[in-house]
């Protein structure tokens, strides 16, 4: 049985008192304001939560669980909230960070991502240094591919990349996202994103020698008319195929014109020709 640690104080706190430390919270994304502006739109202490918080020192204390609703309280002019104090370090904070995003259904895989990377998690720390290697930066708070504040080469699709190190392992992924980092592939914010990303990464997965030539592979895709390649994947693309494997398949096809894969005969057919 786990030591279930000490009980929590519950108590109420000034609003200006309460922090956020951004080194695993992300500031409140646009999405996340519109939920501010809701939760105090229609605010009642009867569907308020305890905000979850740890002593910072100096009569403060750290947000673990509740950043909008505070927010949402401050606008609608409260000095104070209800809070559920409890005693842990800041590794123990970022393990509750992600134990009270994960399994909630609203928590996105960026949250999650951010939690994990916190907490020194392998495979987030394998997404963040493949990504980084390869000139790609992986967000962990959403932003539009329209918003100024949005890096170039840049991307939210955390799971894609995590299941393409889980599927061809950290160093094809590198090469595969170099794609995006190093080439007109990802000059475009759009394409940087779960459907080309993956769809790359099934094209390749299944043209494995197209990966021990990085060079080649770049020049390919830097020269490529990737709008034209999109139109026909989804020109020919049936109710029965995804958008995924549509472009997949066209790229694989246009991977075997520029250097056609060697079809190994079986041993017995081998063995005749001889």
């Amino acid at each position: 049985m786990s030591d279930p640690g000490p009980l929590p104080d519950l108590t109420w706190l000034k609003i200006s008192e309460l922090l956020v430390d951004t080194t695993y919270k992300a500031p409140i994304s646009s999405s996340g304001r519109r939920v501010v502006r809701a939760i105090a739109r229609h605010f009642k202490w009867s569907r308020f939560a305890p905000v979850i918080v740890t002593p910072a020192g100096n009569g403060a204390h750290v947000i673990i669980d509740g950043q909008l609703r505070v927010a949402a309280a401050a606008a609608r002019g409260f000095e104070a909230v209800p809070c559920s104090i409890v005693l842990a370090d800041r590794d123990e904070q970022v393990r509750m960070l992600a134990a009270l995003d994960g399994p909630q259904e609203h928590a996105t895989m960026m949250q999650v991502y951010r939690g994990a990377l916190a907490a020194g998690e392998t495979w987030a720390r394998d997404v963040s240094r493949s990504a980084a290697k390869a000139g790609v930066t992986v967000l962990d708070y959403a932003l539009s591919k329209d918003s100024p504040h949005r890096p170039d080469r840049s991307t939210m699709a955390v799971g894609s990349i995590r299941h393409l190190i889980e599927q061809q392992g950290v160093a094809a992924t590198e090469i595969i996202l170099s794609l995006f980092g190093r080439t007109a592939l990802g000059a475009d914010r759009g394409r940087i994103g779960f459907l080309w990303i993956t769809a790359v990464g099934a094209a390749l997965h299944e043209r494995p020698h197209w990966l021990s030539d990085p060079v080649r592979l770049s020049s390919f895709f830097d020269e490529m008319d990737h709008a034209a390649v999109a139109r026909s994947a989804q020109q020919w693309r049936g109710s029965r195929t995804s958008a995924v494997q549509a472009l997949a398949i066209e790229l694989r096809c246009r991977l075997d014109a520029e250097w056609p894969a060697k079809i190994s005969m079986p041993m017995h057919q081998k063995a005749i020709a001889r």
